[in-house]
């Protein structure tokens, strides 16, 4: 296995006041969990 940073590329900005919404960002790396648990990459 090789180490590598494991991110997703968007385009985001934050208005200094409120929270920035990733829902899109947390199903990735939900996926990307599940996919390592069941051995599917």
């Amino acid at each position: 296995m090789f180490p590598i940073e494991n991110g997703i590329g968007v385009i985001e900005s934050w208005d200094g006041e409120h929270p920035i919404a990733d829902d899109y960002r947390i199903a990735y790396h939900r996926d990307h969990i599940k996919r390592h648990e069941s051995g599917h990459l």
